[in-house]
């Protein structure tokens, strides 16, 4: 089963040229042959939509658009409160100005500078994690709209969109800037270059806020802004909702089912975004396996013109083939969920669009997985640097917290603890990709039967990325 996957996995993978980040310089022992685990997880899924289908059997209590996930409301109306958040959001935005300072005018070797740590590892690993846990609550703290907000008090609040955001475009933006940034994340030389990091930081700022003036803030956030899309759709899956025009409310829900009632998917574009979110970190798994070199291999013996000395033109083209191919795949598997749906129950009448944009959502467990499956040994291991960097930004002998002389603990978690993370992870994701897609298919179906048999390509489709991920996953951390 490896083997024949494996060929699936080189197809997949039209990659790009660095190392496997996420690497331990010992592999682990498997305890039984890979492809126990491979049919064992895949059996486990599988097993997963038999219950989903015979025992989810009500339509009722499934959160839509127009009607949210129940939940208890907590009311802040204290003036401490406020006073609280107001504090916090200075507090962001001044510890932002500081670690931009730090990029500019401190060390500029990335292992004696604060900024790569906290942009790469703290926060970007980190703060989707963040938010899954605590919910989109955090995007109060943003320090772009903290500053924005100070900009509009100036004029007093009076300022007008200057364009109209046209809805053609939807999110696409923002799909196109996701990919983007997994591109300098993983191909480009510099993305942990202190001043390079900085400059990029400043020219978002500033671009963001322009932006915002010209089409609204609400706009930006959901159309164009995709660090604000991404950590929302990871805020969704916590049991704590929060919406900005009802600032003093946060609802405690059931994990994951804000996802069925996401205003987000209904946008063009949302579905594009939600599979660049499966498409960048599957990508930076698959670039250091063996499918780049075969992919070096093909563009150098069929195209190449294509080849360039730094790997841009391949890598760019590489994470564009990951997202389209996976794309396509769930594209197809919505399809043969229409074909079905219409074949065994005519009577029930659903458009192609409308299937799309509900199921879309219920892959952002899956992302998740692949998040901490990915990079959880580096949130773990690399950012206990922070502690350390953080007391002498500079590399001068400060030791302004106590913790210049902090080494990081290497032993905290090996090759065995991370690939038993990383299945884990995997399997509860896929699980819960599954169970959400067959309430997504009862909420539009309303029959149970019907919403079995519509969802069960997807299913299959959930079942083969459960086994390529693992496959991607063991060839860097097992001998096996």
């Amino acid at each position: 089963m490896k083997f024949i996957l494996s060929k699936f996995v080189f197809f997949l993978a039209f990659f790009s040229t660095q190392v496997f980040a996420h690497a331990f310089d010992e592999k682990y022992d498997l305890p039984l042959p890979m492809d126990y685990f491979l049919w064992g997880a895949a059996a486990t899924v599988g097993l997963t939509y038999l219950i989903a289908f015979f025992f989810l059997k009500s339509p009722t209590e499934i959160p839509s658009k127009n009607k949210p996930p129940p939940g208890k409301t907590l009311i802040f109306t204290s003036t401490k409160f406020r006073y609280v958040v107001k504090l916090l959001q200075l507090c962001f935005l001044m510890t932002v100005g500081g670690l931009l300072i730090v990029g500019l005018t401190g060390p500029q070797n990335p292992l004696m500078n604060l900024l790569p740590h906290v942009l790469w590892v703290n926060w970007w690993i980190g703060m989707p994690l963040l938010f899954m846990l605590f919910g989109n609550v955090l995007q109060v703290l943003s320090p772009i709209d903290t500053a924005f907000n100070g900009i509009t008090r100036l004029f007093r609040n009076s300022l007008k969109p200057l364009l109209r955001y046209p809805y053609w475009l939807g999110c696409w933006p923002a799909t196109f800037l996701l990919l983007l940034w997994c591109w300098i994340e993983v191909i480009y030389p510099n993305a942990a270059l202190p001043h390079y990091i900085s400059t990029f930081v400043i020219i978002w700022f500033g671009a963001s806020i322009v932006l915002k003036i010209v089409f609204t803030k609400d706009y930006v956030r959901h159309h164009i802004d995709f660090f604000a899309i991404y950590f929302s759709y990871f805020g969704m899956m916590s049991p704590f909702q929060y919406k900005e025009k009802e600032a003093q409310k946060i609802t405690i829900v059931f994990p994951f089912k804000s996802l069925l009632s996401a205003d987000q998917a209904s946008i063009p574009g949302s579905v594009g975004f939600i599979i660049a979110m499966l498409a960048t970190v599957l990508f930076d798994g698959l670039h250091g396996s063996d499918a780049w070199q075969y992919y070096a291999q093909f563009l150098s013996k069929h195209l190449p013109k294509l080849l360039d000395i730094n790997g841009y033109i391949p890598g760019a083209l590489g994470i564009f083939l990951v997202w389209f191919v996976l794309y396509g795949i769930f594209l197809l598997s919505c399809s043969l969920n229409l074909i079905v749906s219409r074949h065994f129950f005519p009577q029930i009448q659903i458009d192609f669009q409308s299937m799309v944009k509900n199921f879309a959502p219920t892959l952002v467990p899956i992302a998740m997985a692949y998040l901490i499956a990915h990079n959880f040994s580096s949130l773990i291991l690399q950012g206990q640097n922070f502690l350390a960097l953080l007391s002498d930004p500079y590399q001068l002998g400060w030791d302004i917290c106590g913790t210049a002389n902090f080494r990081p603990d290497i032993t905290l978690i090996d090759a065995k603890v991370t690939w038993y993370i990383a299945i884990t992870a995997i399997l509860i994701g896929h699980v819960i990709s599954i169970w959400l897609c067959h309430l997504s298919a009862l909420k539009l179906f309303k029959s149970p039967r019907a919403a079995g048999a519509s969802t069960l390509p997807l299913s299959l489709v959930m079942i083969i990325y459960t086994v390529i991920s693992l496959i991607v996953l063991a060839e860097p951390l097992t001998n096996g």
